[in-house]
């Protein structure tokens, strides 16, 4: 229940996520008096029949790569599917020899709950963006460094990597699609659906917005949930305060055209839930109520 004394207070608030993962965004955002309204636009897939992936994943487990970087928690639930279908926990799989580096204090402890620890995180920025500029430079013989993506992710850190003189192994570890994916291929992603609550479809979307009677906002959690969502959205994009996750999310916004009216600090519920604040002005009124 939304606290109606809070910060938020009357406010709508669109998340674009399955309501199993968008538990903590939802409390946080009835916490300050808000209404959550959960409506998952991406999702994830296994890779299939990917021999690179595969390659890969086995040089990992021998021991052939100084490094494995992972930049999100969906790669560190790609990794613990496959090691699954190995039979074998990702303790189990990395080996002690391989060093791993962290994109944020999230994927950190998406590791730490896994039973393996980061040996560094990016501390300047939590983006892939950030660890590349944070991220040593290479000492002795061995500069091997695999890197398992979205089959979205750009080159930005490859390339940060190679000037730094890391021999990268950049591979595709799940792919991003429309929601719902494939239930033969979904990605477990550990938060499974919950049975609280409702999700609406982005067919829906410009319903919504149509029928609020003021502005609504919208957390904008990847490049590609914004792509969607503005794709969804329509010609009312303009009737939504889209408030971005970090600024690689808010480049991808701006390239469209559209206002981005805060950016968090760093991809946390805290700093999502102070950004949206801040785009918040006062006297904007109560937002109106989205039945499901």
């Amino acid at each position: 229940m939304s606290d109606a004394s809070g910060p938020l207070s009357g406010q709508t608030v669109l998340v674009p996520r399955p309501i199993g993962r968008a538990e903590p965004i939802v409390r946080a955002l009835e916490d300050r008096g808000a209404q959550a309204v959960v409506m998952p636009l991406i999702d994830f897939e296994r890779v299939q029949d990917c021999e690179e992936f595969t390659s890969a994943m086995r040089y990992l487990h021998s021991g052939e790569f100084q490094w494995l970087l992972v930049t999100s928690a969906t790669t560190v639930a790609a990794l613990l599917d496959w090691c699954r279908s190995q039979a074998l926990s990702l303790r189990e799989f990395i080996p002690e020899s391989t060093k791993i580096a962290a994109v944020g204090k999230s994927t950190a402890a998406a590791l730490q709950a896994l039973g393996r620890e980061a040996d560094f995180i990016s501390s300047r920025k939590q983006s892939a963006h950030g660890l590349g500029e944070d991220f040593p430079t290479p000492t002795g013989v061995a500069h091997s460094v695999l890197l398992p993506q979205s089959d979205l992710a750009d080159r930005d850190l490859v390339e940060a990597l190679l000037d730094k003189g890391w021999q990268v192994a950049q591979v595709t570890a799940y792919r991003t699609v429309d929601f719902p994916a494939d239930p033969e291929r979904r990605l477990p992603l550990g938060a499974e659906r919950s049975s609280n609550g409702a999700e609406w479809s982005a067919s829906q979307l410009p319903l919504i917005i149509r029928d609020a009677d003021t502005v609504l906002y919208a957390l904008m959690l990847a490049p590609s949930v914004a792509r969607k969502f503005i794709e969804a959205a329509g010609a009312r994009i303009g009737s939504v305060r889209l408030v971005a996750i970090g600024e690689r999310t808010a480049r991808e916004i701006e390239k469209t055209g559209h206002r981005v009216f805060a950016t968090a600090a760093e991809p946390t519920v805290e700093a999502m839930m102070a950004a949206l604040e801040e785009s918040a002005s006062p006297g904007l009124g109560h937002g109106k109520s989205v039945k499901a």
